[in-house]
């Protein structure tokens, strides 16, 4: 009877208890990846009572506390950035007629069979190389940008969409205001919120990797996917990592990429456990800091090899000041000398005129007697 026992709780445990621990372990993965980017969106404007569901979505997964920016901040060069990994003055794109010099995440797409959209609004039109293969679409306001996205989710269901919203910066160049600004952020918020709202309904929001971002000044930054972990809020990172991050979980790699993927963002799991995460975090970091203060010894050298220039110049201007004292002082003795000669050049004259006048004075009265 033992036996038999034993028998049973082996096939209760197997078909039981082995499958919902396999069911636990086993991680939710992105099915497909929405970057929304916000032209302007500065991070001290995110608020729940202005923008909920901006807000809404930093808090339900990883938001940035501070994030750095890109020079020159233009929306362009901040767009490549997001989408390279790379800093303006690798990728050379600064303005939307400008190609990136670089491969970015739509190239390293490219070869597989799946769906890539970029959507910009705005009258600007952004040109991409052909061999990145990815569907532009414009519009020429947010709001019309968001019925296209929503139709193309519906009817395509891409697998890489970026959406890129320009209200507020718009808003920004064209002069307005803090109120205009503030309200064309709140209808960018909207636009979020109807997204957010059709995966909702589609019940895809589980399954979606999320990255929503802004470009130029104090940006905001804040990913949320079932990799990512809830409510953590990260330390200073740089748009430069936003990319490396994507091509991490999309598989791809970014050869130019100057970031690192935000290791403290991701969720432990079976192929990456918090001590590994960490572990090559600070790997990273310390890669990172090792190039910064090579950066800087470098820098402290060329300072240092500038400064012996500059005294180098220093002394031969110095140099040259006394030659020039010399042959001013010089020239000016050689003038004296000429000015003296033609002194003295003069004084002859006159009293060759002189002479010459007195003597015809007595040749006169000799020979002619008056």
């Amino acid at each position: 009877m033992l036996w038999r026992f034993i028998c049973v709780a082996f096939l209760l445990f197997s078909f039981w208890v082995l499958p919902a621990w396999a069911e636990e372990e086993t991680p939710a993965h992105s099915e497909r990846f929405l970057v929304l980017v916000i032209d302007g969106l500065d991070r001290q404007v995110v608020s729940p009572s202005l923008t909920p569901n901006i807000s809404g979505l930093g808090a339900a997964g990883a938001r940035a506390e501070k994030v750095s920016g890109v020079f020159p901040g233009t929306s362009a060069a901040a767009l490549a950035t997001l989408l390279t990994g790379a800093q303006p003055e690798r990728h050379r794109c600064f303005f939307f007629q400008d190609l990136p010099a670089v491969p970015g995440i739509f190239r390293s797409l490219a070869s597989r069979q799946a769906g890539v959209f970029l959507f910009l609004a705005g009258k600007e039109e952004w040109k991409l190389p052909p061999e990145e293969k990815v569907k532009l679409v414009h519009a020429p306001d947010d709001a019309s940008l968001t019925d296209k996205v929503l139709a193309c989710l519906c009817e395509q269901q891409p697998y890489f969409l970026v959406v890129v919203w320009r209200g507020p910066a718009l808003v920004r160049a064209a002069g307005g205001g803090q109120k205009d600004y503030l309200q064309a952020v709140k209808e960018a918020d909207t636009q979020v919120g109807r997204i957010l709202q059709f995966c909702y309904g589609q019940q895809i929001f589980d399954r979606t990797f999320f990255c929503l971002t802004g470009t130029t000044g104090d940006p905001y930054l804040a990913f949320k996917a079932p990799e990512i972990k809830a409510g953590v809020a990260l330390p200073p990172v740089s748009l430069v990592d936003v990319a490396p991050t994507l091509a991490y979980f999309l598989g791809v790699k970014l050869p130019s990429a100057e970031g690192h993927v935000l290791w403290n963002a991701l969720k432990p799991g079976p192929e990456r456990s918090e001590t590994y995460l960490l572990e090559v975090r600070v790997k990273e970091l310390s890669e990172a800091l090792y190039g910064a203060r090579s950066f800087l010894y470098s820098f402290l050298r060329e300072k240092e090899l500038l400064e012996r220039e500059k005294e180098r110049i220093s002394r031969e201007k110095e140099e040259i000041k006394e030659i020039i004292a010399q042959k001013e002082a010089r020239i000016a003795g050689l003038e004296r000398k000429l000015y003296a000669w033609k002194l003295a050049l003069g004084i002859f004259f006159l009293f060759s005129l002189l002479g010459y006048w007195w003597e015809y004075r007595i040749l006169r009265r000799r020979y002619l007697m008056f």
